[in-house]
């Protein structure tokens, strides 16, 4: 008991000063000795009513580098207190001092900050500038705008002190004000001769940071970058792969074309076209972003080991905006696929959303990288999405053109549910059609509860997203457009049609206007029992059953107030858009023109008109090869043809035969199998459904003079049974011609 109280007795005479300079030894010397922090901890814990403003100041710093995380949160606790009662007394060296320990920790105390906010509003003019940006930086961290701070204190700071500067206040200021998404331009503009000054001083992690808060703000400062680039050619063997991927991202926003220059602008970066680690893409002059991105490249062998999940993502997604792919070619993708795949076990949904988004257009599905996109399918499967992320991977998978059964692992259809708690964007909302659109999943509830979200979602939606969504309806399999979209769809066309004959359009308005005007185009397809008075119809048979079942007749229609308005600005539309993209533009003025009686030349070769390539027209789409059950179907209805003395033509993957009944007829035979179907999205979705694509096939060549008979190839066998009359040998020519004629 003698013992005990003598040394109590010691602790309350021990100087708080000192015991905080203890703590702040050790944390000046990173020291990983636990037992030295906890008995140095233990006496500052024991001595805080004791300590002053100063010490506070040195306990709170030091406990945000103890490796004792427990017993430091607990003193932190109990000097934030008396930090808090000692806000009168403090200067802005402690001011600044607590408040980064209170940001490393991520301690947010709203009582504190509002008093020392008002503390600070006395006090800023007294800070040095590493002070006034160390507050900076730890409100932004502890994600507290301060409007008083952020408006009007800093950016006076800024103008009247910017000279002063040094490389870490620079990166702290705007790093801070990019954190807070706070687009400053007084205190950018303030420091921007600065920052080019100190740029020669500069390492690798502060050119990430100013790079990064640049792009961020979106605040473009082409001769800051120019001298950004120039410094990184000397400090990019230092660099980490979180900075260069920083620097990617933030030269692949901007693009900036001009060739790199020294900052007295006059010797290019680079002379040769061969570095140390293999040889650069061909080029004779590259702009800045390319240069950075050859020096991101070289490095990229040394940093493999340094990789994480958010670095690689960023790095992918810069190369894929910056379209690098297009210089290095296959390579690009061969060098980050491994580093990718490898990190996509750590990745978070909108990580795997950005990744497929990137990786779709580095590298597209091809033998080589199948094996990659299974593995991110695999991952995203099992990963919980959201609905953003979801449509992301969506987006991307029907992209590269995954099988839609593959893609129905994604279980698309599930993210509807959001919609009535206001979870869905409209961008959101139509990049989750157009995935069941491009990819060919069938999901009519999905369909539905979107529809009935149009009205809530419609008032927020740009014209471009909503022309792309009421595209995105028509493919995914919807009959009608919903009403709203459809009036606010059809104003958008006329409106830019009739621009477009004053200026030319810009290409993302242009293709948004015929979006819209192919959407409100695409014919109502539907069973015709008899003639129904006021439509337009365009019939075909479709032989879905054997005999003795009839054959069905199935008609299309645009059902539209004014027609041929809408046609006439289509038609417009089309003849803009075939000078830029010439496939695209004839089919839209394919599906704009009127309807004629006598076929002529065939135009569409493929199995589908292709329509789906105005969703996404910067993919590559590769033709759709028929099944070989399909092909061996159309072989056996070519024979059967020939010995019906009949003289096909191959259209594509159509035959062609022409008829003299009593004059000429075009008769155009198309072969539906599973591939011309969709696949269902979602658990209840009932009954085939041809894609949109396909039926559109056959109903332009309808439209265009040709009779359609569209088959079931598995049925074709069936139909195609010889009579027994006709085992003894091929039908004469008589019969033959009569045969034909019927």
């Amino acid at each position: 008991m003698r013992l005990t109280a003598l040394r109590l007795d010691r602790v309350a005479f021990e100087d708080p000063l000192l015991v905080a300079k203890s703590l702040q030894a050790l944390a000046r010397r990173r020291s990983v000795n636990r037992g030295a922090w906890q008995g140095h901890l233990q006496r500052a814990l024991q001595v805080v009513k004791h300590a002053d403003a100063q010490c506070a100041a040195r306990v709170l710093n030091a406990c945000s580098r103890s490796p004792v995380q427990d017993l430091a949160n607990e003193v932190a606790d109990a000097y934030q207190d008396r930090a808090k009662r000692l806000l009168g007394q403090s200067n802005v060296r402690q001011l600044a001092t607590a408040a980064n320990a209170m940001a490393r920790m991520l301690i947010r105390d709203e009582d504190y900050i509002l008093r020392l906010s008002r503390e600070l509003r006395m006090k800023f003019q007294k800070c040095n500038t590493f002070q006034a940006s160390l507050i900076a930086n730890s409100y932004a961290r502890l994600m507290v705008v301060e409007r008083t701070l952020f408006g009007q204190l800093l950016p006076a700071f800024a103008v009247a002190n910017g000279q002063h500067f040094r490389v870490k206040d620079l990166a702290l200021v705007m790093h801070a004000y990019a954190k807070a998404q706070l687009r400053s331009t007084a205190v950018f503009d303030a420091l921007r001769h600065r920052c080019r000054e100190q740029t020669e001083h500069m390492d690798c992690q502060a050119l990430s940071v100013i790079a990064a808060a640049h792009a961020k703000l979106l605040i473009s400062d082409e001769p800051l970058f120019q001298a950004l680039a120039w410094r990184l050619r000397s400090c990019a063997r230092t660099c980490t792969f979180q900075a260069v991927s920083n620097l990617a991202n933030a030269y692949a926003k901007f693009g900036f074309e001009r060739p790199p220059m020294a900052p007295e602008g006059s010797t290019p970066m680079f002379a040769s076209s061969s570095g140390p680690r293999g040889p650069r893409p061909p080029r004779s002059t590259v702009g800045v972003t390319e240069a950075v991105f050859d020096l991101v490249m070289e490095e990229l062998p040394r940093l493999v080991n340094d990789s994480n999940a958010q670095s690689i993502v960023l790095l992918s997604h810069a190369a894929a905006r910056a379209g690098q792919h297009r210089r290095w070619g296959p390579q690009l993708a061969e060098r980050l696929a491994p580093l990718a795949q490898r990190e996509m076990g750590s990745c978070d949904g909108a990580q795997l959303g950005m990744m497929a988004v990137a990786f779709a257009e580095l590298w597209p599905l091809e033998d080589s990288s199948k094996g990659f996109w299974l593995a991110l399918l695999e991952a995203a499967a099992a990963a919980p999405l959201g609905a953003s992320d979801a449509a992301n991977c969506g987006v991307a998978f029907a992209a590269v053109q995954l099988p839609a059964e593959q893609l129905a692992r994604l279980e698309l259809c599930r993210f509807s549910e959001d919609s009535a708690a206001g979870g869905l964007s409209p961008q959101c909302a139509c990049a989750l059609t157009l995935a069941h659109a491009y990819g060919g999943l069938w999901a009519p509830q999905f369909l539905q509860a979107l529809e009935n979200q149009v009205p809530e979602l419609l008032w927020q939606a740009t014209d471009s997203v909503a022309s792309r969504w009421a595209l995105s309806f028509v493919l995914a399999g919807q009959r009608a457009l919903p009403l709203e979209l459809r009036s606010a769809v059809r104003q958008q066309v006329l409106r830019q049609a009739k621009a477009s004959e004053k200026e030319e359009l810009d290409d993302a308005s242009l293709i948004a206007a015929c979006q819209g005007a192919a959407a409100l185009l695409m014919p109502e397809v539907t069973v015709i029992e008899s003639d129904q008075p006021g439509m337009q119809q365009i019939a075909w048979w479709e032989i879905l059953r054997p005999p003795p079942c009839a054959p069905r007749l199935a008609a299309a229609c645009v059902r539209d107030e004014d027609a041929e308005e809408l046609r006439a600005a289509a038609q417009r539309l089309g003849e803009a858009l075939r000078r830029r993209r010439a496939r695209l533009g004839s089919l839209l003025l394919r599906l704009a023109a009127p309807r004629t009686t006598r076929a002529g030349a065939p135009l569409s070769p493929a199995r589908f008109a292709g329509l789906s390539s105005l969703l996404l027209p910067s993919v590559k789409q590769t033709a759709t090869e028929a099944p070989a059950r399909t092909l061996e179907a159309r072989k056996r209805l070519r024979r059967w043809l020939k010995r019906s003395f009949l003289r096909p033509q191959e259209m594509g993957h159509d035959l062609v035969v022409v008829l003299l009944v009593p004059e000429e007829v075009h008769v155009v035979f198309i072969l539906d199998d599973q591939t011309t179907f969709m696949y269902p999205g979602e658990p209840c979705a009932a009954g085939e459904r041809l894609h949109p694509d396909a039926e559109l096939h056959g109903w332009l060549l309808a439209k265009e003079g040709y009779v359609v008979l569209r088959v079931r190839c598995e049925l074709l066998a069936e139909l195609l049974q010889e009579d027994p009359g006709d085992a003894a040998g091929a039908p004469s020519r008589e019969e033959g011609r009569r045969d034909s004629r019927v």
